[in-house]
């Protein structure tokens, strides 16, 4: 099919008053912003993925690939686009032939023709390889091989599901009043990045033991969930220092109990850190060090206000 500019000017558009700010995107996650004319809140990713890691980022953060599927959404995109300067590359929508070659709908299910488009490249009729809507800086769209690499915006829709009290979409995260901190286990063994990377998405982090009580929460966690496994915690080793990933040493951190003997660097490659079982104190976790190439269970953490760490009244009411 030739390239064409297309425009359907049948289309009708509706669209509310734009409203952002940091108060109203708390209400879903503080790393997304409302915009009203787009209905729901928007997040740009700026580093570029293929198109099935973009979808999947935008679903581990609650949340799906945007496409302009209203006159609100495209300006809420475009003007995102502008304000982070992006003129040359296209931006990946959540539109393309998903599930088969040639059928394009959104991620929501609606069909390409059903959307008011403005072609620059429209997608090849009799080509095989699998395309991908991505969205220019003028507005136009561009469709280009889903294996490609370009940025990407995550979208979520207002009014569905709320928040649970951990502050996510996700029900695996669980809220523990010694702590005052959501856990989620792992159901799969990752490698210590590739772990940190799936907690990030889900606006968390890799465990960071604070105290004698974390580290005997986390453990039983840890043994009721995956028996005598080590798991992966949230600290690394730099150049044999110690840091957590929240940038602490362990002592300003709270935690830095090594099981005897560690951590040793055993084969010079065991930089990154993990919570042990002590055989001689069933009761206790105790810190290991690993190679961070290796597969293992982790813990992911959502902190809650200061408030409920503290274990008042206040925070009891809260969480509950």
């Amino acid at each position: 099919m030739s390239v064409l500019v297309l425009f359907l000017a049948i289309c009708t558009w509706t669209a509310n008053a734009a409203s952002t700010g940091a108060s109203d995107g708390l209400l879903f996650r503080p790393d997304y912003t409302l915009d009203n004319e787009a209905g729901g809140w928007l997040k740009f990713h700026p580093i570029p993925l293929k198109w099935s890691q973009a979808a999947l980022r935008c679903h581990h953060e609650g949340a799906i690939l945007a496409s302009p599927l209203n006159e609100g959404l495209s300006r809420a995109l475009g003007a995102i686009m502008e304000v982070h300067g992006i003129t040359s590359s296209p931006v990946f929508t959540g539109t393309g032939a998903i599930y088969t070659t040639n059928e394009y709908q959104s991620m929501e299910g609606v069909p390409i023709s059903d959307m008011c488009l403005t072609w620059a490249a429209e997608p090849p009729a009799t080509d095989t390889t699998r395309y991908c809507i991505a969205m220019n800086a003028n507005g136009t769209v561009t469709a280009v091989p889903c294996t490609d690499h370009h940025p990407f915006f995550c979208y979520r829709k207002k009014g569905v599901r709320e928040l649970n009290k951990c502050g996510t979409v996700d029900p695996e995260y669980v809220f523990n009043l010694k702590t005052g901190s959501c856990y989620k286990t792992s159901k799969q063994r990752l490698s210590w990045e590739e772990a940190y990377t799936s907690c990030a998405t889900d606006g968390a982090h890799l465990a960071v033991i604070n105290s004698q009580q974390e580290a005997e929460v986390l453990n039983d966690i840890r043994r009721k969930i995956f028996e005598k496994e080590t798991v992966h915690v949230g600290i690394r080793s730099w150049n044999r220092e110690w840091i957590t990933v929240q940038g602490q040493s362990l002592e300003e951190a709270g935690y830095s109990k090594w099981h005897k003997g560690e951590p040793n660097n055993d084969g010079g490659v065991e930089n990154c850190g993990s919570m042990y079982e002590n055989v001689k104190d069933l009761d206790d976790g105790v810190l290991n060090d690993v190679p961070c190439d290796g597969p293992r269970h982790f813990i992911c953490e959502i902190e809650s206000p200061k408030e409920a760490k503290d274990g008042n009244t206040l925070a009891k009411k809260m969480w509950r």
